[in-house]
């Protein structure tokens, strides 16, 4: 009995070691992360990438131009999610330790696809199939991202007042999110959609 106990005593032994070096590295970890620092490497990164959101845009737009047929959008989609996908992909790839500016980087990420879907469907309503059905659903979106902007915003205007440099410059939001389908005026199936595509969200 003496040495089962003795046995099953230093199992637990080990245990509690292994817990604690986890423990250990994971204070460490916390403590070594730098939240000025990982809110640069964001700001950084969308400057980096404001040219290529501009220019994802630029070739939705110009994609658009071609389409004659409600048959041909979904090519230009295809290609024009690829492209924010790729996006994203990039900004996950960021490495940010600190939770509280990884909070922000999510949030930017889930704005970035909301937009995307947005983006999406409007040209559908507008090109394919223009329904109260769709058309409703659209607005529940749009409000959803509206909403979402303006707590991406709100963030990062929190996380810059406590972790930003104090001597630059926040840039404020300078596109509205995308607009419902209803707004725009009804355009005939086999006309492409000539209205803007929702902007890419600002950070």
């Amino acid at each position: 009995m003496v040495g089962q106990f003795n046995q099953l005593e230093g199992k637990n032994m080990k245990l509690l070691a292994k817990l604690g070096a986890a423990a250990l590295l994971a204070f460490t970890l916390a403590a070594c992360s730098d939240p000025a620092a990982d809110l640069k490497k964001l700001q950084a990164w969308d400057r980096d990438n404001a040219a290529a959101q501009q220019q994802i845009q630029a070739e939705l737009q110009q994609a658009l131009s071609t389409v004659k047929e409600p048959s041909e959008l979904e090519p230009v989609l295809a290609s024009y999610k690829a492209k924010v996908q790729d996006l994203v992909k990039s900004l996950d790839q960021l490495d940010i330790k600190s939770n509280e500016i990884k909070a922000l980087k999510e949030k930017t990420k889930a704005v970035f696809l909301e937009s995307q879907d947005v983006t999406a469907d409007s040209l559908k309503v507008l090109v394919v199939s223009r329904t109260e059905e769709t058309v409703n659903a659209l607005k529940a979106k749009t409000e959803a991202l509206n909403k979402n902007v303006e707590e991406l915003m709100k963030l990062q205007n929190d996380l810059q007042a406590k972790f930003g440099d104090k001597t630059a410059e926040t840039k404020p939001a300078e596109q509205a999110p995308a607009q419902p389908a209803e707004q725009a005026p009804a355009q005939p199936a086999q006309q492409p959609a000539e209205q803007a595509a929702p902007a890419q969200p600002a950070k």
